[in-house]
């Protein structure tokens, strides 16, 4: 029960009348049997002198299911206001009535004046308690934690049939005790124990528990890590340092509702340990391990290990993730080169954060101790975000999976830094991008342009700006200013009809880089409108730059490749045109560079610079649906 309290809902009431009253609640009190009741009262502080109001009263549960007839009632179902003085009704709830039917609930009672027109809406909710019973956890602290740890636990309480009758969680002290008030019912019952070392920045984790409790009495349950077995992954014939381990627990009711915890290990060996968890009664559990794991100091070909592991029909006593030979030979490969940007302080890290299949968070971590090339192995068929950071500088990708099988390279940090945009995003669910594809719709233009990036298909995230970055945005129909932003993400109203298009986009960083100073891209296309409610993609054209650099991003051979790229989801285009210029003098002068066609990819060749001297790079591409690309970016590398 809810006990006595002041409800405090004095307001004025909106109405196209002169003659609306206004509304307070007085006492809301609710005793442990029989029927609670609460006065509405109504004063009158307007013309006319009198004013009749007709009162009626809804109640419905927290499902949205009515309260039975006559359960929630009104004393009076007529009032009458005199202008200086009080009228009122009770509100009156009989709990027997609603005993078969616990929870919460909101009655509404509405005052409706003459010609039956609503002036007031009062809601007042309440709960009635089920059979309840108190529930003590004791838990007892991790065994083996370091001297001055910051030691925690998170305790959840989740009723299995409707969390909304009974659910909740504490977050105290390893060692402590909670005691709460749930009602009869199953319940998943569980503890995440965590302990953070600040003078190795180490973190350990332990999760137990039961997830499937019967409650039908006072009771006590004891949380123990010592219970708990580590979770590890072992990877046959080859030795891997733990860099983080995380266990994920995701459970759902009858009702379908859910919850997830987690408890994660970094440092020291990434140390997680969990308990065996069985299938619960009602609803159902998902748990998964994350790892992610090194070749030791020293191995002279370096490789890494991505791995997400599901346990099906509950947690077993023994939780480590054997990876077999064969099961290795499903991973997917990645082979990776990380460059570091040729300006001071641009250093590169990697971030990979790891998804189920159907988009739930699993864990991230991000790299900073990187080699120059590394052989990553990655759990197929699971979602992946990878964002490599160079200084400050984010190049995030589209959310992906990978098959079982694959084999495919990256490269990371590679210069030339150049302006683009993004596209091919999956649909994941709360698995969300900092950028979305250029679109539109009959009546709108969306643009969201990267600033910044070092690869088609790779975003900056930096949609807002940022310090010491200049930017301009400029939209042309027809060859006329449609209208100019100081964004690089913008929405546009155009006709639906069909025009020539041509986005102008010029970037200024010489405030804050010594690379990539100024970059000025057009791009053309046509487009007109869909019909509807439609959005499609527009027809824009990209350049992928893979020159010859050494891991610093000094030039070291004569020649590169040059790739267009096309949108997805619009018809493919003909490339009719390609050219190249190089400059050596930050764009005072040009010299065409010769290039050699090999279907949609390029190589040109680019000039041998003295030590120390800058090259800047203009490509020009045109197609032949009208889409074309003109991009200049000044200093793009600079020669040892």
């Amino acid at each position: 029960a809810v006990g006595a309290g002041r409800l405090n809902a004095e307001r004025a009431l909106s109405g196209p009348t002169s003659d609306q009253p206004t509304v307070d609640l007085g006492t809301f009190s609710y005793p442990q049997s029989g029927t609670a009741a609460t006065t509405l009262t109504w004063t009158g502080d307007s013309t006319p002198a009198t004013v009749n109001l007709d009162l009626d009263v809804t109640a419905v549960n927290h499902d949205g299911t009515a309260a039975p007839r006559g359960a929630v009632t009104l004393t009076a179902n007529k009032v009458k206001v005199k202008r200086g003085s009080t009228a009122g009704t009770t509100l009156r709830i009989d709990r027997a009535a609603l005993a078969g039917s616990p929870g919460y609930y909101l009655a509404t009672v509405t005052a409706r004046a003459s010609g039956h027109k609503p002036v007031a809406s009062t809601p007042i909710s309440f709960y009635v308690e089920p059979r309840s019973f108190d529930l003590t956890v004791n838990t007892k602290p991790m065994a083996g934690t370091a001297e001055g740890s910051e030691n925690y636990v998170g305790v959840l309480v989740t009723n299995l049939d409707d969390p909304l009758i009974s659910a909740g969680g504490a977050f105290f002290e390893q060692g402590d005790s909670v005691t709460v008030r749930v009602a009869e019912g199953h319940y998943a019952i569980t503890g995440g124990f965590s302990s953070y070392d600040p003078a190795t920045e180490a973190q350990q984790g332990a999760y137990v528990g039961d997830t499937d409790v019967a409650i039908n009495g006072d009771r006590t349950i004891t949380l123990d890590p010592a219970t708990a077995r580590p979770v590890t992954a072992v990877i046959d014939g080859a030795p891997t340092t733990p860099l983080l381990t995380s266990f994920i627990y995701q459970q759902t009711t009858k009702n379908g509702q859910f919850w997830w915890n987690s408890v994660t290990g970094l440092g020291g060996g990434a140390k997680v340990s969990v308990a065996p968890l069985r299938e619960p009664s009602i609803g159902s559990l998902r748990a998964y391990s994350a790892f992610f794991l090194q070749s030791p100091k020293g191995t002279a070909n370096p490789y890494a290990y991505d791995l997400a592991h599901e346990y099906t029909d509950g947690v077993p006593a023994d939780p480590t993730y054997r990876v077999s030979k064969a099961e290795q030979a499903k991973l997917a490969r990645i082979d990776e080169r990380f460059n570091q940007m040729d300006s001071p302080e641009m250093y590169t890290s990697l971030l990979r954060a790891m998804y189920a299949p159907d988009g739930i968070y699993l864990t991230q971590l991000r790299n900073f101790d990187l080699p120059t090339n590394r052989t990553a192995y990655l759990s197929p068929d699971y979602l992946y975000v990878d964002e490599a950071v160079y200084g400050g500088l984010p190049a995030q990708e589209q959310v992906r999976s990978y098959q079982a099988g694959s084999r495919e390279s990256k490269v990371w940090a590679r210069q030339p830094l150049h302006s683009d945009w993004v596209d091919g995003i999956l649909n994941t669910g709360d698995v969300l991008p900092c950028a979305t594809a250029p679109s539109r719709t009959r009546g709108n233009l969306h643009l969201d342009l990267v600033m910044l990036t070092d690869q088609h298909g790779r975003s900056d995230c930096l949609q807002g700006g940022g310090i010491g970055l200049n930017r301009k945005m400029s939209l042309y129909r027809d060859g006329k200013l449609v209208e100019e932003r100081v964004a690089s993400r913008a929405d546009f109203t155009v006709p639906q009809q069909a025009a020539d298009y041509r986005v102008t986009f010029d970037l200024d960083t010489s405030l804050i880089l010594p690379i990539s100073t100024k970059v000025n891209t057009s791009w053309t296309f046509r487009s007109a409108g869909p019909t509807g409610t439609e959005s499609v993609p527009l027809p824009l054209l990209a350049v992928d730059y893979a020159l010859p650099m050494d891991a610093g991003n000094h030039i070291v051979g004569g020649s590169g490749e040059f790739t267009i790229r096309q949108a997805q989801g619009v018809p493919a285009q003909k490339v009719t045109s390609f050219q190249v210029w190089t400059s050596t003098d930050d764009g005072k002068t040009w010299q065409v560079a010769r290039a050699t066609r090999h279907d949609d990819a390029y190589t040109v060749e680019l000039p041998s610079p003295a030590a120390g001297q800058a090259v800047s790079l203009r490509v020009k591409a045109d197609a032949s649906g009208g889409s074309g690309i003109d991009q200049t970016i000044i200093r793009a590398y600079k020669a040892d």
